[in-house]
């Protein structure tokens, strides 16, 4: 519940996703960033919104890179990532 709060508060693009992938919390600065409204996003799996590529190929997926990470509670650096937008 924290992170919806903070998501929504930010000033950056940002979203929260929950464990099983859904989008439970999409802000106005990613609405703005990537044409895509919050009722577009929410409840949907992220990677069939964002549909991110890196510099290799696929990057988002169902077995989410960076979601491993998180579970793993590794440090998350900052990377590249292009997305679909409208």
């Amino acid at each position: 519940m924290i992170a919806k709060q903070l998501v929504m508060c930010a000033k950056q693009p940002a979203f929260c996703r929950g464990p099983n992938g859904r989008i439970t919390a999409w802000n106005t600065p990613i609405e703005r960033l990537l044409s895509r409204p919050a009722k577009y996003a929410i409840d949907r799996k992220c990677y069939r919104v964002l549909g991110g590529r890196d510099e290799i190929g696929t990057y988002c997926s169902d077995r989410c890179p960076t979601w491993r990470l998180a579970l793993d509670n590794l440090e998350i650096k900052p990377y590249h990532l292009e997305v679909k937008v409208k």
